[in-house]
């Protein structure tokens, strides 16, 4: 080989691992990437700065000796560079837990050398024989980073388990009989060990065959075919397998549970038992055995080249019922779709059991389901197909098992079993009786929690592990952005929830083209379930109103008003409003009214809708904590909002709490709902959480949290009470004021004064007797007693900031909130809002894996209507079909006022 084509070899290696390099790069994320890609991906720039300078110097030097020394060892790199592309190409494109099934594949296919590490240093090791034959190619500098990369990659855990090349599939173990042989057997321990060393660190597996024996009696033992993101065991009667998984894979059981109710006979019920260890611990699932031949059996009966075959055929097409499925509302694909997929479709019908038989060929003939949407196809059809004509008909299976439990295979049932559901709805026994409790923290950030956490324990004398009640709840993370924005408003951010669509900042339960969509509360109601809204803003703002009311503009508090005591298009949708706001209810005529019309709401809601009006705390009281309401019920304890939870137990005579009328409404409702056989939805909303972010005020902030908390735990109560099935899920729209505890100035002792920082405060109101006494006032009163801070340490530059703004409220609010926080080390990035992740939290329940992880705030919207089973597409469908007459509607929604630049506009009037 002449100099020139040595160089050609080094050439293509470099391209290689530019290729390489421009994949990795074009990731949007790590999720569901062994980490060691990672570290992988940042030696490639050293491997190509490497590979120039030897190019350089071969280009120039290049003799025979050279070229017969360094041909074959280029040639072995060159080799390791392509599988490591390859095996980059195939996963990282992908998203999410695709990535790691995908990577077990690729790396299987290249045999016991394809762990992207062990690949790695291959190439390495070729470059440092490559320096050390040729010492004047490289710099002194680049041999020693040459050393210190392969150390790090040398001491790198393996990113799959010892026999992972001879895995018959990525696939859960299987039920009923288990014919494993020794290598089998030696897998399966090499994939539990990997399991507890990595993702599932927070529980042995000690404790786990503990719980597993505790809870159904007798020794366990483990399934001979295990997975990488669980363990399974087997208990002592043969008779359920309990599966214990990745924190972050878990099961969804209600698309297992939809599936097994259809077709019992092959999908066997799974149920959630909690978690197990450390935080965030194991999520566990049990399953009844099915008779039959288990999975393992039959992967090891059929040949590797049919097994592959009817498994790749299964999750072709559970890929295109999924995403066709999925994407039901806003198709836009030809209709050529049924006709491409026909083959793969048929011969996956083929593979299937008998008993499945009917219902495969009730969807080939649907053409609805396949002519109108995408498919998630991946290309490999018409090559599967051909293969297809030539290979023998696998024989039917009695079941799937457990195996395919954490596989696509049962997407395929629960969409079909789904679609058919909603298109021709078969006969079947009425879900259960549940309620469901939505709790809304307006502008509770993660920090936020920290904060009172932090303060809480620190005034109460608390242990450092003694915790909120939320923190024991801590189910997951939601993303917030808006359809216009990456920082969301709370309108935007209800719709998300009340609709499950993203929408624009301002927008009440509208798309972004103006048309209304249909809210689960509307839904609920019109399937039978009582609804509510509880609040400590206007029961008019942006969160409750996204639930009963349809409107462009958040700011049209006249119309939403209207809405919500059955005037808008719907009818009555909502049975219990508790709250502030009072002023939209009331003509502009009356005292406390602040309507721009004459209009009483609340005659309205009384004489034509049969509401129950209460206005004071003491008719709040005579409704005995919900044990004497009547429904519907219109509660409005405040003309605004309800004041600020430090403020308001000075003044617990004339407002309520949030945990009483959180309290209040739960019983109202289940009083209700007590003879009917559907329960209740309602809203609860922490709302001046945000209001005390926008304000930069932490000991506001503080107490807001802790009275949030105190609603939260007093749902707990009546749940753990509650003869009906209650869920409670628990969120954010956003995060306000971008807030940091702990902040370290460097002109300040260390140290954080939290609690005499924060430290219970009011209102003080004196009349100036003169300049120099109402000075002496602010520092002795306002600050010094009324903020808890010594008179020593309060500047004169604060006190003449905070007398200059006498007059100004919303100045001298601000001014003593920055006080504050300075001194408690806390520090606030804006007076609006951010596009944090928020925190979701949860009392567990059917369904609610599905908030596991990190989800978008849509699929918060999606559980609530998935969980109560309410139809909000046909509502969608009748709001718009009514808004396209005008002289129906005619002034239900209003005039807009014009939006304003803020996100809380109310706080600017």
């Amino acid at each position: 080989m002449s100099g020139a084509e040595l160089v050609g070899i080094i050439s293509a290696v470099i391209s290689i691992v530019d290729a390489t390099i421009k994949v990795y790069n074009a990731a949007k994320d790590d999720a569901g990437l062994p980490p060691n890609f990672k570290t992988v991906s940042t030696k490639f720039p050293l491997v190509s700065m490497l590979l120039k300078d030897a190019e350089r110097y071969i280009n120039d030097k290049a003799d025979s000796t050279i070229t017969a020394t360094f041909t074959p060892v280029l040639t072995h790199c060159k080799e390791k560079a392509t599988e490591l592309q390859q095996v980059f190409e195939k996963v990282i494109p992908t998203e999410g837990d695709a990535r790691i099934e995908r990577y077990f594949k690729a790396a299987r296919a290249i045999g016991k050398g394809g762990r992207v590490e062990t690949l790695m240093e291959g190439i390495l090791h070729d470059l440092q024989l490559l320096t050390a034959k040729l010492p004047v190619a490289i710099s002194a500098r680049g041999q020693a980073s040459l050393t210190e990369a392969i150390e790090e990659v040398k001491e790198l855990d393996p990113s799959l388990p010892d026999g992972f090349e001879d895995a018959p599939s990525f696939a859960h173990s299987g039920t009923g009989a288990q014919n494993a042989n020794t290598g089998l057997a030696d897998r399966g321990e090499n994939l539990v060990a990997h399991f507890f060393s990595n993702a599932g660190a927070c529980a042995t597996r000690s404790q786990c065959n503990e719980f597993a024996s505790n809870t159904f009696g007798g020794p366990t033992k483990p399934v001979p075919m295990q997975g990488l993101f669980s363990y399974s065991v087997i208990t002592a009667n043969d008779s359920v397998i309990v599966q214990f998984r990745d924190p972050a894979s878990p099961l969804d059981v209600g698309m297992v549970n939809a599936a097994h109710r259809i077709h019992s006979e092959v999908v066997a019920g799974c149920s959630y038992l909690g978690t197990l260890g450390t935080s965030p611990g194991l999520p566990i699932y049990s399953m009844k055995m099915l008779p039959g031949d288990n999975y393992l059996s039959i992967s090891l009966s059929e040949s590797s080249e049919d097994l592959a075959f009817q498994l790749a055929t299964i999750r072709s097409l559970a890929r295109f019922f999924a995403q066709s499925w999925q994407y039901n509302a806003d198709s836009y694909v030809s209709s050529n779709i049924l006709e491409e997929c026909r083959s793969s479709f048929d011969n996956l019908i083929t593979t299937l059991p008998s008993c499945l038989e009917k219902t495969a060929a009730w969807a080939s003939e649907h053409t609805p389901l396949l002519d109108e949407h995408q498919s998630a196809d991946d290309g490999r059809r018409s090559a599967a197909a051909a293969a297809a004509a030539q290979r023998r008909t696998v024989r039917e299976v009695a079941i799937f098992g457990w195996a395919l439990v954490a596989t696509a295979a049962f997407i395929v049932l629960a969409v079909w079993v789904q679609h058919a559901q909603q298109t021709h709805p078969p006969p079947s026994t009425p879900a259960p009786k549940r309620n469901l409790v939505f709790m809304v923290s307006d502008g509770m950030g993660p920090a936020s929690l920290a904060l009172a956490r932090g303060y809480h324990q620190h005034v109460a004398r608390l242990a450092h592990d003694d915790v909120l009640a939320l923190d024991r709840h801590l189910w997951g993370t939601s993303r917030t952005r808006s359809s216009d924005s990456l920082v969301t408003d709370s309108a935007a951010g209800a719709t998300a929830f009340s609709c499950a669509r993203k929408t624009y900042n301002g927008a009440i339960a509208v798309l972004p083209d103006g048309r209304p969509c249909g809210s689960v509360l509307e839904a609920a109601k019109r399937a039978g379930y009582a609804t509510g809204l509880v609040a400590t803003t206007y029961l008019t703002d942006a969160t409750p109103a996204c639930f009963a009311a349809h409107v462009p503009y958040r700011e049209m508090m006249d119309a939403i008003a209207l809405q919500e005591v059955g005037e808008g298009p719907l009818g009555r949708s909502v049975d219990l409003l508790l709250g502030g706001g009072r002023c939209y209810f009331l003509p502009n005529s009356s005292a406390d009214g602040c309507r721009q019309d004459d209009v009483d709401v609340t005659s309205i809601a009384r004489d034509k809708h049969g509401w129950t009006y209460v206005d004071s705390r003491a008719a709040f009281d005579a409704l005995d904590g919900g044990h004497a309401a009547t429904l519907p019920l219109l509660g409005l304890v405040a003309r605004g909002n309800v004041p600020f939870e430090l403020d308001r137990r000075a003044l617990n005579d004339t407002y309520p709490s949030l945990a009483e009328m959180t309290t209040t409404a739960l019983r109202a409702l289940a009083r209700a709902t007590a003879d009917s056989d559907r329960g209740f939805f309602v809203l609860i909303e922490g709302s001046r959480i945000d209001h005390a972010g926008h304000i930069n005020d932490p000991a506001a902030q503080v107490h807001e949290v802790l009275a949030y908390d105190a609603a939260f735990r007093a749902v707990l109560d009546f749940i753990a009470a509650s003869p009906t099935e209650t869920v409670l899920v628990a969120t954010s729209d956003h995060e306000t004021g971008g807030l940091a505890t702990a902040l370290q100035r460097p002109d300040e002792p260390r140290g954080h004064r939290l609690a005499a920082a924060l430290r219970a405060h009011s209102s003080h109101r004196r009349s100036r007797d003169s300049a120099a006494a109402f000075r002496q006032y602010v520092r002795d009163e306002v600050v010094s007693a009324g903020l808890g801070i010594p008179a020593a340490d309060i500047t004169e530059a604060e006190v003449d900031s905070l007398v200059a703004a006498a007059e100004d409220t919303e100045r001298a609010r601000t001014l003593l909130a920055h006080i504050i926080s300075r001194r408690a080390h806390i520090g606030w990035s804006t007076h609006g809002h951010t596009a944090v992740d928020v925190n979701i939290y949860s009392s567990g329940g059917p369904g609610t894996d599905a908030l596991r992880g990190n989800v978008e705030n849509t699929e918060v919207g999606d559980f609530l209507r998935r969980y109560l089973d309410v139809d909000v597409d046909a509502i969608t469908r009748e709001l718009q079909a009514k808004s396209r007459r005008s002289d129906e509607i005619a002034g239900v929604m209003g005039a807009p006022r014009g939006a304003f630049d803020e996100y809380h506009a109310h706080l600017r009037n």
